[in-house]
């Protein structure tokens, strides 16, 4: 399991390095040259970095918590979507649905892009946006190419010691 998961999660950082960088560091740049075949292909390191406080959720299709907030308000996140839509039904676009990020053992809450703005400052809250969508979009695309379809998904952003660079810190999860 742990190492098809680290395959996964080299694969995905990998993939997505040109829409955003990820936290993963080659293992071998900080282990001594005689230790490097010890760790080839079994170990990760990630960088740290302090979490920006919200869940970025794409859904490209009506289903599991939106199909639940759909069904009572006809929303999603504050997202109005056109009436009649089904369970499961591919929507025209994907839509940004953040959440919040509850602590350990506690389950993340839907919120509106305006209190995840609250949350995180008007700037994050638009690059994290924009990177998830576009993230879901290029997944989603690969997936449909071998028969997947990725309903939704969520990603987590960070930021390095100078507040500056934004990383995806989960992807595709």
């Amino acid at each position: 399991f742990f190492s098809s998961r680290r395959r996964h999660t080299r694969y995905i950082g990998d993939w997505s390095s040109d829409v955003c960088s990820s936290d993963l560091i080659d293992p071998a740049t900080v282990v001594a040259p005689e230790e490097r075949a010890q760790i080839a292909g079994r170990a990760m390191v990630v960088h740290k970095y302090k979490p920006l406080m919200i869940e970025a959720v794409v859904r490209g299709y009506i289903i599991g918590s939106g199909w639940s907030d759909y069904q009572k308000t006809g929303a999603v996140c504050g997202i109005k979507l056109p009436a009649g839509l089904k369970q499961a039904e591919k929507l025209a676009q994907p839509i940004f649905t953040p959440a919040s990020k509850a602590p350990a053992g506690h389950h993340d809450e839907n919120i509106t892009y305006d209190e995840a703005v609250a949350t995180v400052g008007a700037k994050h809250a638009a690059q994290v946006k924009e990177v998830s969508i576009r993230l879901y979009k290029e997944a989603a695309t690969f997936a449909a190419t071998r028969g997947i379809i990725i309903a939704d998904t969520k990603f987590e952003f960070g930021e390095d010691a100078n507040g500056k660079d934004r990383k995806s810190t989960r992807l595709n999860s």
